[in-house]
C-alpha cells in the first residue's frame, strides 16, 4: 500500500511553495481574517477567504469588498469566488487580482450546496455540467495567469450523481494547464477538496 505524503514537506501550488499541505478551505460565515490568521498560527499553510460573489466583484458592493479585508502581513493571500457564468467569474477574479491584490491564489467554489447559491446555478450546481466546469476554469486561469487557480468541489451534485472524477478531469483539461498549445496560460490547478 502506498504511503501518504509527508505533512511536513513543502507543497507547490503554481509558483507558490507552501511549507505544508494543510489548507484551510473557505468557510462561509467563518473565514474572516482573524480566523484565517489564527489557523495560520496553528499551522495552516494557506487560508482562503469566505466565498466572494464574482458579480459583486465586477459591479462593486460593500459586503463583497469586506471579504477582501486583511492585514498586509497575510501572505500568501487566497480568495474564493463563486458564480455561475464563466465570463463573470473570470472578470471577478481579474478585478480582485488587479484592484485588491496582492492575491496569491484564487479558488472557484463548486461545492456550496446552499439553495440560494445553487438556485442561481452556482456552487455545487455547476457539477451538473462538466463542460461548464471546463469553460469556467479555463476562463478564470486565462484571466489571472500566473496566479494559481484551485477548485473546491463535492463528490457530486447528489447521491445519484457522484461525478467528482469527471469534474476533476474537466478542471485538469490540458488547455487550462498550458500543455495543449503555446498560447494557453501556464497555471497549476489543484482540483480536489472532496466533500462527502
Amino acid at each position: 500500500m502506498p504511503s501518504a505524503p509527508a505533512a511536513s514537506g513543502p507543497v507547490r501550488l503554481g509558483h507558490l511553495t507552501l511549507p505544508n499541505r494543510y489548507f484551510l478551505a473557505p468557510l462561509a460565515g467563518v473565514s474572516d481574517w482573524p480566523f484565517r490568521l489564527l489557523c495560520r498560527e496553528m499551522g495552516a499553510a494557506i487560508a482562503h477567504t469566505e466565498m466572494i460573489s464574482s458579480h459583486g466583484l465586477v459591479h462593486g458592493g460593500d459586503q463583497t469588498l469586506s471579504y477582501l479585508e486583511r492585514p498586509a502581513t497575510e501572505r500568501p493571500f487566497a480568495i474564493q469566488v463563486f458564480g455561475h457564468d464563466p465570463d463573470v467569474l473570470a472578470a471577478g477574479a481579474r478585478v480582485a487580482v488587479e484592484k485588491y491584490g496582492p492575491i496569491d491564489a484564487v479558488d472557484i467554489n463548486m461545492g456550496c450546496p446552499v439553495k440560494k447559491v445553487c438556485g442561481h446555478g452556482a456552487g455545487a450546481a455547476m457539477l451538473k455540467d462538466p463542460g461548464l466546469v471546463e469553460r469556467t476554469v479555463r476562463k478564470v486561469v486565462e484571466a489571472i495567469a500566473p496566479v494559481p487557480v484551485t477548485v473546491k468541489l463535492r463528490s457530486g451534485w447528489d447521491e445519484q450523481s457522484r461525478n467528482a472524477p469527471l469534474i476533476a478531469r474537466a478542471c485538469e483539461n490540458p488547455r487550462t494547464q498550458g500543455e495543449a498549445t503555446s498560447q494557453s496560460p501556464k497555471a497549476r490547478l489543484a482540483h480536489s477538496s472532496q466533500l462527502a
